[in-house]
């Protein structure tokens, strides 16, 4: 342990990450023989090559993908022992993605805005969707945080926050059919076509609401599977589809429509509401800020 600078594993996770001498001592603002050396001595130390060179590109050996997945969660456990600098959001200037899955996005980002625009108006931030390259994004760091549907399949390298949980009602134009019912039955389903909103991770590959109907030997008479809410609901103003909506979403939309819950009858999917980020930001003060910021929005809908 005497032997060890921590200089050199602040050296060694630049390495890791762009696996290249040249690019690191860019990144560090050093030269290339100061990393070349740095890296003689980790080499030493850990009694493993860490990378090794394949025709013109460095690879890590096996050792070397352990540190990589173990090293950025330690350092910023290390720093955040010695750093005695609390994250301030009123003067914080940063830009920050979160991605989103869309319907939850419909009813949170507004009240998001509104709570940074108080608490931290020089915040630039930008929502993605959330979609396959979420995960990898996260990791890397070019998106902070997302928030999704909970819980998710995701490596052991993220952490997931149940945050709240939502619910499922049927939508549909105030003037349906259906608008004078106290709730929704499968009678009622049988009778309409349906249009289905699609969402990265959560109904892409199988839709939740045909999937728990199929228990009940019910076939959805799908007329649009569409990933633009804006679209749907246009459409549902002049036709007599109806649509599945999260309940807090539904809640947002004006006098047009109308919400109506199910039948006790129906088994919903679950609407647990979840905050996911990388571990290695588990210390990071802008990030702990953050989840306590979505929370407290969060609370408001609950």
């Amino acid at each position: 342990m005497q032997k060890i600078d921590l200089n050199l594993l602040l050296t060694l996770r630049v390495l890791l990450k762009v696996r290249s001498t040249t690019l690191a001592a860019k990144e560090l603002k050093t030269s290339q023989s100061a990393v070349s050396r740095s890296l003689l001595k980790l080499r030493e130390l850990m009694a493993d090559e860490i990378l090794v060179r394949k025709g013109q590109s460095l690879e890590l050996t096996v050792k070397g993908e352990q540190l990589a997945a173990e090293l950025p969660q330690l350092l910023s456990q290390v720093t955040a022992l010695f750093d005695k600098n609390h994250f301030d959001p009123q003067s914080c200037k940063e830009k920050i993605t979160i991605a989103m899955n869309a319907s939850i996005a419909e009813w949170i980002v507004p009240s998001f805005m509104q709570y940074l625009s108080n608490e931290a108006p020089s915040i630039e931030l930008t929502i993605d969707d959330w979609g396959d390259s979420a995960p990898k994004q996260l990791s890397q760091g070019s998106t902070r945080m997302g928030l999704n549907y909970f819980p998710l399949d995701l490596p052991k390298s993220f952490i997931q926050h149940k945050l709240g949980a939502d619910d499922f009602v049927l939508v549909c134009r105030r003037d349906h059919p259906l608008s004078k019912e106290k709730c929704i039955t499968l009678e009622h389903i049988k009778q309409y076509s349906l249009a289905v909103h699609v969402m990265k991770d959560w109904n892409d590959s199988a839709p939740r609401a045909e999937k728990e109907l199929q228990k009940y030997d019910i076939s959805l008479n799908v007329k649009i599977r569409c990933r633009h809410l804006s679209i749907i609901l246009r459409i549902l103003l002049d036709s007599d589809l109806i649509f599945f909506s999260a309940k807090l979403p539904a809640a947002q939309l004006d006098d047009r429509y109308i919400s109506i819950p199910f039948s006790e009858e129906i088994n919903k999917p679950k609407g647990d509401i979840g905050l996911f980020y990388a571990n290695h930001y588990a210390s990071d003060p802008m990030t702990l800020w953050l989840e306590k910021a979505l929370k407290k929005v969060i609370k408001q809908f609950m």
